[in-house]
């Protein structure tokens, strides 16, 4: 088995999209994503404790949408 790895897809002043590919025992490969928000601190680029987790790309694209220069 194949190991785990997030692969940043999206990335934006205000947000970035993760994708998580996970090979599953019968083949094939199940994907999953995450959302991370992030502030601007004293210059510096800071992750926000909030994320978003999805099973489906549309939705998270759809939210990297919103927040990516919110």
């Amino acid at each position: 088995m194949t190991a785990l790895r997030w692969v940043r897809i999206r990335q934006g002043e205000r947000a970035e999209l993760w994708q998580l590919d996970k090979p599953l025992a019968g083949g094939g490969v199940a994907s999953f994503y995450r959302g991370r928000l992030f502030d601007r601190k004293e210059g510096e680029r800071v992750k926000l404790d909030e994320e978003a987790k999805f099973t489906e790309l549309e939705p998270a694209l759809a939210w990297f949408k919103q927040h990516e220069s919110a």
